[in-house]
C-alpha cells in the first residue's frame, strides 16, 4: 500500500508594494466603473430626449401634412397669401381708402 501524503499550499504574506499596487488597481477599476455608469446613464438619458424630440417632429409632420391637404386648391392658396401673409399676384392693385 503506497503511503499517501498531504499536500498543503501556504499561501506567503505578500510584500507591501504587492498590495499597494492592487489597492490601486482595485481604485481605478471603481473610478472606471463610476464613469461608465455615468456614461451609460447620460446616453440614456439623451436617447430619451431623442426620441421626445422624434415623437415631436411626427406629431409637427402630420399637422403640416393635414394642413397641405386642406390648401388643395390654387385659390385656396392665394387667399392665404393674402389675408395671412399680405402678399398679392404682381399684376394686383391695391388702393389705400384711408
Amino acid at each position: 500500500m503506497a503511503k499517501e501524503t498531504k499536500s498543503r499550499v501556504v499561501f506567503q504574506r505578500s510584500a507591501l508594494g504587492t498590495r499597494i499596487a492592487l489597492l490601486v488597481m482595485l481604485c481605478v477599476c471603481i473610478a472606471a466603473m463610476a464613469v461608465a455608469g455615468l456614461a451609460i446613464h447620460t446616453a440614456k438619458r439623451d436617447t430619451a430626449a431623442l426620441r421626445q424630440q422624434a415623437l415631436d417632429l411626427e406629431k409637427r409632420n402630420e399637422q403640416l401634412e393635414e394642413y397641405l391637404s386642406k390648401l388643395g386648391s390654387v385659390d385656396t392658396i392665394v387667399r392665404i397669401a393674402q389675408e395671412e401673409l399680405g402678399l398679392y399676384l404682381p399684376d394686383t392693385v391695391l388702393f389705400d381708402t384711408k
